[in-house]
């Protein structure tokens, strides 16, 4: 967030993801989760030797997640949104820097294939309705 004068007022960027150190919370080692230690990159055998937590601690930390991502997104100057992010990209899949906008969609299109991915599966166990149900 200091690198976007809009955020600044939040104080510096965090990933709760490594502040609280969630990975070791939850049994996982950094360092073996793929790229940025978010699970992209891992073989098929790799990603299935993953041991998630119980549902609960999932939506503690998807809670507090997307909590943050809302009020960032509420403060998020409007007049910035077709700026180039500055500084380093913040993914090397990225390639080139983008503008906030851009990264604002991938990451909006991001939570929905996730979301997408766990309603398919709750089909696949013969379970009915939405993942929020």
């Amino acid at each position: 967030m200091t690198r976007t004068a809009s955020l600044s007022r939040l104080g510096p960027p965090t990933q709760i993801w490594i502040s609280r150190s969630v990975d070791a919370g939850w049994g996982l080692r950094s360092g073996e989760l793929g790229v940025e230690d978010a699970g992209a990159g891992l073989t098929d055998a790799e990603a299935s030797a993953i041991n998630l937590p119980d549902k609960e601690r999932v939506v503690e930390y998807v809670v507090e997640a997307f909590g943050q991502l809302d009020l960032v997104v509420r403060e998020l100057d409007d007049t910035v949104l077709s700026q180039i992010v500055p500084g380093p990209v913040l993914y090397p899949s990225q390639g080139q820097p983008g503008s906030y906008g851009e990264n604002l969609l991938t990451w909006i299109e991001h939570a929905y294939e996730h979301l997408g991915t766990m309603e398919a599966l709750k089909g696949m166990l013969g379970l009915r309705g939405s993942v929020g149900d």
